[in-house]
């Protein structure tokens, strides 16, 4: 069996794309089956991966191949995350006349069954 040819690639790119798909060294090395040190080491311009290796980071990180063969990526926009987490959880929204549930509302319910989970996780 033929062994895939080496390639060089530009290290930052590399570094930039498994970073903003949000791996550790650790995890590529293992998913694509070599050492941390290999991995290392083509993030440094060292080492090279296979034409193999290569096409199995871009199905990793759901990048195209041709991602991995620029000198630049260009700048990801930030995205906003809506997602409510306990710092950003605000106990005093209930307290507000305005969004207090009225009894009739079917929430109440679900609202406090929430609310109790919330406290018994902190």
């Amino acid at each position: 069996m033929v062994k895939s040819p080496e390639i060089k690639v530009n290290p930052d790119v590399l570094k930039t794309l498994r970073e903003s798909s949000g791996y550790t060294v650790e995890e590529i090395a293992k998913k694509i089956k070599t050492t941390v040190t290999k991995v290392q080491e083509a993030e440094k311009g060292i080492a090279s991966f296979t034409l193999t290796q290569i096409k199995k980071l871009a199905d990793i990180y759901h990048r195209s191949l041709a991602a991995f063969f620029t000198d630049t990526l260009p700048a990801m926009p930030a995205l906003t995350d809506f997602r409510i987490n306990k710092k950003q959880y605000d106990k005093n929204y209930w307290e507000n006349e305005i969004n207090k549930p009225k009894w009739a509302d079917p929430w109440v319910i679900a609202l406090r069954i929430c609310e109790e989970a919330i406290n018994r996780c902190r």
